[in-house]
């Protein structure tokens, strides 16, 4: 926080707290001393598409010309999006961008299932 202005400034993120000279209803009045980490009160409410997987079955005359008998495709997602208005990294761990975390990995998977 740079003294006296009500203001905490770290390069990412710069929030207009409440001073008497800044009456803002939208962040709390706060006093640092060296603490970087301090976001402020904020909501930690998110919505996070976790798990998707997509799977197709084939069946059809070809599949017995191809002396196959069973075949299935799939592909599957973890992590695929956050919806928060969380100011930071992971809003489930309540990291923040100052922490020098990671972002929450994304994966994807794609494969096949067949029997002859």
């Amino acid at each position: 926080m740079t003294s006296g202005t009500g203001r905490f400034n770290d390069n990412t993120i710069s929030k207009p707290y409440w001073t008497p000279d800044n009456a803002s209803n939208t962040y709390p009045s706060a006093y640092f001393s060296g603490d970087s980490r301090f976001l402020g009160l904020q909501s930690r409410a998110f919505v996070r598409i976790q798990d998707l997987s997509i799977a197709y079955s084939f069946n059809g005359n070809w599949m017995k010309k191809a002396q196959i008998n069973t075949a299935k495709i799939f592909i599957a997602g973890r992590n695929l999006a956050t919806f928060t208005k969380w100011v930071g990294g992971d809003p489930e761990t309540g990291t923040t961008v100052q922490q020098n975390t990671f972002p929450v990995a994304t994966t994807y998977s794609l494969g096949a299932n067949i029997s002859f």
